[in-house]
């Protein structure tokens, strides 16, 4: 029997243009329910790209 294994778009939508292809495909695709789990999914991962970003400036403006 094949194990399955948990599979998170999160792990997949590293940058901005990552989200952008994300929701095309789910605007696309013509389904409410679709679009709106892509919606949520994108807001997470945008945050976290968001957070990313700040620490990564927060840490060049300390080695200044």
């Amino acid at each position: 029997m094949a194990k399955l294994t948990k599979w998170d778009v999160q792990d997949y939508l590293k940058t901005t243009e990552d989200v952008m292809y994300y929701l095309q495909a789910a605007l696309e695709d013509y389904n409410a329910d679709f679009l709106r789990v892509a919606a949520k999914d994108s807001i997470k991962a945008l945050k976290r790209i968001i957070k990313k970003v700040k620490n990564v400036t927060q840490e060049k403006r300390a080695a200044v």
